[in-house]
């Protein structure tokens, strides 16, 4: 099996109306963020994080940055992210019915559209909107077969304070889940299997071979 990587993904926006409403000062702030994380393995970077919600939006004309991998940022659960795409796409799906399968299948639509690599970076949150542990492994699995990767989402995350046990328990699964796909899957065309589904497993994928079952 393929070994897990782990990004570090920096949002450089949020409540940006509020904070620094002027073009100019986000720019700077961009420019900035950009110069201390350019050429630092591993961390990548969201320009917004939901761009169309509560006061997030940032100015259309901001200059696109060089030397980094970026977002152009995401919008709100289920909507298309920024565009045009930068160099990668950005998917949510907090709060969404059956989320643990479109954490991966619904993203996967998103890249077909552009040919840019799209990932889940906000999912539905646990433990609150959610503490299946069967759908964080799914998730987890669905996304490295069928996108970019994904993220565990969750209350502790939020407030950066330490995971609870439902928390600790569903982010081991979700990892599990990612890592027991081989990461060369991903290299085959897409099947959805739908000879394989019943009442317990809502959705089936195979690449290269290799099967992940979704369940309800």
């Amino acid at each position: 099996m393929s070994l897990l990587t782990i990004c570090v993904e920096l949002t450089v926006f949020t409540q940006t109306r509020t904070l620094m409403p002027g073009q100019g000062e986000q720019q700077l702030h961009l420019d900035r963020t950009v110069d201390a994380v350019r050429g630092k393995k591993n961390v990548i970077l969201e320009l917004v994080n939901e761009n169309d919600q509560h006061d997030n939006a940032v100015a259309s004309s901001l200059t696109r940055p060089t030397g980094v991998i970026i977002s152009h940022g995401s919008n709100g659960a289920d909507a298309t992210g920024v565009r045009p795409t930068w160099d990668y796409e950005l998917y949510h799906t907090n709060g969404l019915s059956e989320f643990q399968r479109k954490v991966g299948h619904n993203a996967m639509e998103k890249a077909d559209e552009t040919g840019v690599p799209c990932w889940s970076n906000e999912n539905t949150r646990y433990p609150d909107d959610e503490n299946n542990r069967t759908h964080a492994y799914d998730a987890g699995a669905g996304a490295a077969l069928l996108c970019a990767g994904s993220c565990f989402h969750s209350q502790g995350g939020k407030f950066s304070r330490p995971f609870n046990l439902t928390e600790y328990e569903c982010a081991k699964l979700w990892v599990a889940g990612a890592n027991s796909v081989p990461l060369t899957a991903q290299a085959g065309g897409y099947i959805h299997r739908n000879d394989l589904e019943n009442a317990d497993i809502i959705r089936a994928y195979e690449r290269s071979g290799y099967v992940i079952k979704i369940r309800k």
